[in-house]
């Protein structure tokens, strides 16, 4: 783990303009293209679940509101949290490092 202020930031930088901009373009492109509220499908599968939990561990990791410019991406996150049963675990589920976030 990075412990210098500025080398943290540069690292965080990197990852953001050379990974996650292109990860997040063109997942939100496949999603405007599929419409509905859900990658795939018009119901919610695996994956959804599994890239909603990805971009909430994103933007904790990164301490960023990073989908902001990503609607569709961000309405996929958005409606596999609203799904009771969802919502209900993400309440109630056991809070580690992890979950709490952690930041680089």
């Amino acid at each position: 783990m990075e412990r210098n202020d500025t080398k943290k930031a540069e690292i965080k930088e990197e990852l953001v303009q050379n990974y996650c901009v292109k990860f997040l373009t063109r997942l939100n492109e496949v999603q405007r293209e599929n419409g509905g509220d859900y990658l795939a499908s018009t119901e919610m599968t695996w994956a959804d679940i599994f890239i909603a939990e990805f971009l909430g561990k994103l933007e904790s990791t990164l301490d960023t509101d990073i989908l902001k410019e990503y609607e569709y991406v961000r309405k996929t996150k958005e409606a596999v949290e609203s799904n009771p049963n969802i919502k209900e675990w993400l309440n109630n589920r056991p809070r580690d490092w992890f979950v709490k976030g952690h930041s680089f």
